[in-house]
């Protein structure tokens, strides 16, 4: 089962939809601006990615926070409910693959996972 997470409209997304479906590959679309992450997908996140690495510390978003959620954001027991209110945070795309996410635009390691 594949799921990616993400916002329909990002160019990084259109370019992964774009890509599973040359791929014949089905996914679950999660999207970031009609849903919310409970806390036990948000916790499976963070056991394999580091928030570091999973916030765009980078982008427009993060920099609309106040410095205390900026702070707040990078620390697991503080960050869902911030999260929540700005998931367009999360950089993108987020994947699950049987359990495994992968982080970011990167179809070599798509291939790889799925066998293709």
């Amino acid at each position: 089962m594949v799921v990616i997470y993400g916002i329909k409209n990002c160019d990084t997304m259109k370019k992964t939809f774009d890509w599973f479906q040359a791929n014949a590959i089905s996914f679950e679309f999660f999207d970031f601006k009609k849903a919310q992450l409970n806390e036990s997908t948000f916790e499976a996140i963070c056991q394999q990615i580091e928030l570091n690495k999973l916030i765009n510390q980078k982008g427009t978003t993060f920099k609309k926070l106040t410095p205390n959620h900026q702070a707040q954001i990078l620390i697991q027991s503080t960050c869902l409910a911030i999260l929540n209110q700005n998931l367009s945070i999360i950089k993108r795309p987020l994947i699950l693959f049987n359990q495994q996410y992968v982080l970011g635009f990167n179809p070599t390691t798509w291939a790889q996972i799925l066998g293709i």
